[in-house]
């Protein structure tokens, strides 16, 4: 999955998961766990969170659920 991740253009594709890629551009729903793409959630793993949320700029609009 490395190979494919430095083959794409970063800043339209971005790594989620071990075994997830994802264009950036199909990314209807995000939270801290998941996102959502037509037809698919998909987590977001942990080792990936800071990543995502510093290539997509929101970590700030994201909200911890309400207990």
């Amino acid at each position: 999955m490395s190979y494919y991740a430095e083959q794409l253009p970063a800043e339209q594709f971005i790594r989620i998961y071990r075994s997830y890629l994802v264009a950036v551009t199909k990314i209807n729903v995000l939270t801290e766990s998941h996102l959502e793409v037509p037809g698919q959630t998909l987590p977001i793993g942990r080792k990936y969170q800071n990543q995502v949320f510093g290539q997509l700029k929101v970590r700030h609009l994201l909200r911890s659920p309400q207990a």
